[in-house]
């Protein structure tokens, strides 16, 4: 390893996918916990830099594609384990003191009513009594979304389940009708979902999308939320961590 080159990456978890840049390239040093892309939150506070995408050398990281066509800077993640320590220590020390990480500091109500979480709704795989309404959490049967409606409602949070068909089906809402996937839906109701959506963040300050490890599985589901207008209010949360 060359100590003229830093090791990057698009966030703090993306093992699969670390370019390499040379020092003189990276600038704009700092520390945060808000992944750059589509802006996921990160276990701990991270070393984040910004360099010009033309300017990745390795051929393996990828980024969105949100800042429009090349070139424009990008917000990548230097971690500790990828460089060597004299490198990582001279970057730590021009982005000045880390900041303690506060991501288990409780909330205040009013940051709570603030915040809407989200998660993908998938059609359930038990046969469900469609004769009549239901609630989400008597509707949904994959585990991960039972998991997030139950950790939600425990600690008293807004939430509610993205879908095609009933769009942003919110807490205590009952709706009739089946469920479809994203990519089975038309163009007409994904519209209708991304304007849901853009209603939301008008309402709330935050919309977080819980994703676990699953968000990736899909284009669809990145490019739908691209195009909602005050996507910047919306972060992607990979941890039950997060959702408090």
């Amino acid at each position: 390893m060359s100590e003229k080159y830093v090791f990057v990456r698009r966030d703090s978890r993306a093992s699969n996918s670390i370019g390499k840049i040379l020092l003189d390239d990276l600038h704009n040093l700092r520390w945060d916990t808000i992944s750059g892309g589509f802006q996921a939150r990160q276990p701990s506070v991270y070393l984040f830099g910004t360099v010009c995408c033309t300017k990745i050398i390795a051929e393996n990281f990828g980024h969105s594609g949100l800042h429009g066509p090349c070139p424009h800077d990008i917000k990548v993640c230097i971690t500790k384990k990828d460089n060597l320590p004299k490198i990582y220590t001279q970057l730590a020390a021009q982005a000045g003191s880390k900041p303690a990480s506060n991501r288990r500091k409780p909330l205040t109500k009013a940051e709570k009513a603030s915040r809407l979480y989200l998660i993908w709704g998938t059609p359930p795989k038990n046969k469900i009594d469609l004769s009549h309404p239901l609630l989400p959490e008597e509707y949904y049967t994959l585990q991960l979304i039972l998991d997030f409606i139950r950790h939600c409602k425990k600690r008293k949070l807004h939430w509610a389940i993205l879908s095609p068909t009933h769009g942003v089906w919110k807490d205590g809402v009952k709706k009739i009708g089946s469920e479809k996937r994203l990519r089975e839906a038309s163009s007409d109701e994904q519209e209708a979902l991304i304007k849901q959506i853009q209603q939301c963040a008008m309402e709330y300050k935050k919309l977080l999308v819980y994703s676990g490890r699953c968000y990736d599985r899909t284009d669809l589901h990145r490019e739908l939320i691209q195009k909602v207008n005050d996507y910047n209010r919306i972060s992607l949360l990979n941890s039950f961590l997060d959702i408090r």
